[in-house]
């Protein structure tokens, strides 16, 4: 079966020792799939689609492919005629939001708290499936280029939401006003790191997670830890909590 796995390494600049590595594989079994020597299972093909960010259909297309560049403007009513396969958010806080790329950022228009919790409901903005939101927690949109979030998030752009942050429980890694970017669709405490978490009051806080309990042990407990040491570590149990998706990255001017 043809692929396009040259094709989208090549366009991210990497060797094939380099992709080998992220797709965890070695560079000989990376050049067979390349070359059709080897078949491209549905595993190959999701490892490859998360790698290089894109969706498990754009490994094996014969679609041309093409780049996008970062829009002149942020306003969620313009059009760009080079977008193709829009997504709809229905509704808006007093205006139309109407359709956005498929590679659009929404930003919830609840802050996300780094203390005790943010203030909107946004489980709906929480659906990872890339097609229809809640307008009500829709603030704006952004458009990264494809390269930056490829190489740096490694997770598509459907995937990710992002916030502003509140709060000094994070400091000194994240600072109060910073822009927070989450994979949503990564909601478990594996591996250990940050991650954002529904709040009792229906909001958003940033917390880091560690698996405290032991293999096997049931229920499974985890600690919900602060980096300023001003604020105490908590225990919970799985169940207690909900990951609504995995830190990925910032956005300060600190």
């Amino acid at each position: 079966m043809a692929n396009n796995l040259k094709a989208l390494r090549e366009a991210r600049g990497l060797s094939q020792e380099a992709a080998a590595e992220k797709m965890g594989t070695t560079r000989n079994q990376l050049a067979k799939l390349e070359s059709g020597a080897r078949r491209l299972s549905n595993v190959w093909i999701d490892r490859a689609a998360e790698v290089f960010g894109v969706d498990a259909g754009d490994i094996v297309t014969d679609k041309p492919r093409r780049s996008t560049s970062l829009v002149d403007s942020f306003d969620p009513e313009e059009a760009d005629p080079g977008d193709h396969e829009p997504r709809m958010v229905e509704g808006t806080m007093g205006r139309d939001v109407g359709s956005l790329p498929k590679d659009a950022i929404l930003q919830a228009e609840v802050a996300i708290g780094m203390g005790p919790g943010g203030a909107t409901h946004v489980t709906d903005l929480m659906n990872a499936d890339g097609n229809s939101y809640a307008a009500e927690g829709v603030k704006d949109w952004w458009r990264i280029p494809a390269d930056v979030v490829r190489g740096r998030f490694r997770v598509p752009a459907h995937r990710i939401r992002c916030f502003e942050a509140i709060g000094d429980s994070m400091e000194p890694k994240i600072h109060d006003g910073d822009i927070v970017f989450v994979d949503v669709g990564h909601r478990v405490p594996s591996p250990p790191g940050i991650y954002a978490l529904a709040d009792a009051l229906g909001g958003v806080i940033l917390k880091r997670l560690e698996i405290s309990s032991a293999r096997g042990q049931d229920p499974v407990r985890v600690r919900l830890i602060s980096d300023n040491p001003k604020h105490s570590p908590e225990d919970r149990t799985l169940d207690e909590i909900a990951i609504t998706g995995r830190y990925l990255g910032r956005l300060t001017t600190e």
